[in-house]
């Protein structure tokens, strides 16, 4: 089948060459910001509607609404960005990079880590929960092996703390930074 490209250029304002490095961009994302990149794109299709939309290139117009919201996204990305950049975005902006970051940290240091490692991080407010309950390191290094359906039986206390304390320090610090952006909305 084939599309009209042309209308799709006037549409975007964007080259071919502009269109694949858009795709180059949006084959490197993560999971989470393909999804929210998705949620962008609706935002954009309804938005704008009413200015490009012809019943004839609706497939045309769909891909030229993602293009659009990778364009926005590649925009807020902070690997591509500099700090006077980071000055001139609007309080939302910053909020969406703020996110998005948290969640490039998170997904980063979920991939590097040992699957137990990687098991405590994704059962931490549990395990946390039984550390207020009164469990001792040893107690819960010990409950850690004895369950079936968690299967660790080599889990000494020492590692258990140090996942927890890291993990607990990495909250600590999302924590903040969601603080930092709920206080610049606050601001602004």
């Amino acid at each position: 089948m084939d599309y009209d490209l042309t209308w799709l250029e006037e549409m975007t304002g964007l080259t071919k060459a502009d269109r694949q490095k858009l795709e180059n961009y949006r084959a490197k994302m993560s999971e989470q910001e393909k999804i929210e990149l998705m949620k962008l794109q609706t935002d954009l299709y309804l938005q704008h509607k009413g200015a490009h939309f012809d019943p004839d290139h609706k497939a045309t117009y769909s891909y030229g609404c993602l293009l659009l919201a990778t364009k926005k996204m590649q925009r807020l990305d902070p690997a591509l960005r500099s700090n006077r950049f980071l000055a001139a975005m609007t309080p939302e902006e910053r909020k969406i990079h703020y996110k998005r970051q948290l969640e490039r940290v998170k997904e980063a240091s979920l991939q590097k880590t040992a699957p137990k490692k990687s098991w405590l991080i994704n059962h931490y407010d549990e395990l946390e929960e039984m550390r207020r309950a009164g469990f001792s390191w040893r107690q819960l290094a010990s409950v850690v092996r004895s369950r079936r359906d968690w299967r660790f039986e080599k889990l000494n206390q020492v590692y258990l703390r140090e996942v927890m304390t890291e993990e607990r320090k990495r909250r600590d610090q999302q924590k903040k930074l969601t603080e930092r952006v709920d206080n610049d909305e606050q601001k602004s």
